[in-house]
């Protein structure tokens, strides 16, 4: 999870008690991660007037934010954004959860980090509750081209890496990578991919949607990336690549409501889908150390 407010004060607090009881050196250290820590806030205050000037709303209540379609009936929410900091109430379990946007962005250039704040803004509070787990920064793909390394001519939309647990995204793209994130857990395991029941079931509709004459995708057929990112995302076989793509696919339909592979695991992968939606469930029941754990979570219990 990302700073919060009472973690920045918590952590100013313990800095300056060092800084009183350690050596000149130590203490000149110190002091300079405060200056850093205040920098760092004179930045998001920045931000946030420029973000309110290009449509952000920093005083929003959302009384009822609750994930229901067709495919996915979630908890209901409640959300407040106060500036950058935003309040979960999830009023289906009566908890409360409290976290600082700005953090998933702050390394971006301003612009991106805009469009991503606005972006976040209007996702729902199980989505929210989902990244406030998972992410300690986002990183923007805004006007790059993200390559696969071992097919240089493929352009992504996004990407998880399950190596240091982060998102290269697109504001576009970033609900579908989130379910990667969701899928893997803190020792960079999939569960999609690792889990014997997703695993058969996913084979074994699998040949079914072959044998019905479709095609899976293939990352290496040059058709699939030939025309572009957009292109390759309209893809309604997308999901079909492996079975992490499929719980990534079916984490964007079951919070979204519809995602580009929907009516392909709809008609072809019925059960994989309801293992899938499973696997979700049993994801956010994981403590939250076994789910995702970071430099930035270690530091702050040190603090403590």
């Amino acid at each position: 999870m990302a700073y919060i407010d009472k973690d920045y004060d918590k952590i100013i607090s313990a800095l300056k008690k060092r800084i009183n009881t350690s050596t000149s050196v130590q203490s000149n250290t110190n002091q300079q991660v405060v200056i850093n820590a205040r920098k760092y806030r004179e930045q998001e205050e920045k931000t946030l007037k420029n973000a309110q000037n290009a449509g952000y709303n920093s005083n929003l209540t959302v009384q009822s934010s609750q994930v229901k379609n067709k495919y996915y009936n979630g908890d209901d929410y409640a959300v407040t954004f106060d500036g950058f900091n935003v309040t979960l109430k999830n009023k289906t379990k009566n908890y409360t959860k409290t976290f600082n946007i700005y953090n998933f962005v702050s390394s971006m250039p301003e612009k991106d980090k805009i469009e991503f704040l606005k972006k976040i803004q209007t996702l729902p509070g199980e989505v929210l509750e989902d990244l406030s787990v998972e992410m300690d920064r986002l990183k923007s793909s805004t006007g790059q081209n993200m390559h696969i390394n071992s097919n240089p001519n493929f352009t992504a939309g996004g990407y998880y890496s399950p190596d240091n647990d982060s998102i290269t995204t697109s504001p576009k793209h970033i609900v579908h990578e989130l379910g990667h994130a969701v899928d893997y857990d803190a020792k960079g395991k999939s569960s999609a991919a690792n889990d014997p029941t997703f695993k058969a079931l996913f084979e074994q509709e699998m040949k079914q949607f072959i044998q019905a004459g479709n095609q899976r995708y293939d990352y290496n057929d040059n058709s699939t990336w030939a025309n572009g990112v957009e292109t390759l995302m309209k893809k309604s076989n997308y999901c079909t690549a492996n079975e992490r793509e499929m719980f990534a696919e079916i984490y964007t339909l079951c919070t979204t409501g519809e995602c580009k592979s929907g009516a392909t695991i709809t008609q072809y992968f019925p059960k994989t889908f309801a293992r899938g939606k499973e696997l979700l469930q049993q994801a956010r029941t994981n403590n939250i150390n076994n789910r995702h754990n970071s430099p930035t979570r270690n530091i702050i219990n040190s603090l403590s």
